[in-house]
């Protein structure tokens, strides 16, 4: 069935016999496809929309993210496949955003 995680356990009845095995199976990682924006000024937070192409799971769950180790204040889903991001403010470039689905 659809779903999400790893270490997924599993259970197979046949002919009235249980077998159960736990950690074995997982689904493939999400995948962003794009970040609008994809750079912002470095003095205020900023509005930023992730859009999934592959395997978050769907809006039926929480969704948290952060930005380098900051986590956003708020992570809201638009659709079953994109997360309105407040990104705080910041400075460099090349940081990291880490979505967490739960």
């Amino acid at each position: 069935p659809a779903g999400r995680g790893e270490g997924v356990s599993m259970i197979v009845t046949s002919a009235m016999r249980k077998a159960t095995a736990s950690g074995i199976f997982s689904y493939n990682a999400p995948r962003v496809s794009m970040l609008t924006p994809s750079n912002a000024p470095t003095r205020a937070a900023r509005l930023l929309t992730v859009y999934f192409g592959l395997n978050l799971g769907g809006n039926d769950h929480t969704v948290m993210a952060s930005i380098g180790n900051t986590p956003s204040e708020n992570t809201v889903w638009t659709s079953d496949s994109a997360v309105l991001v407040m990104a705080p403010a910041g400075r460099g470039e090349g940081g990291s955003m880490i979505v967490t689905s739960a």
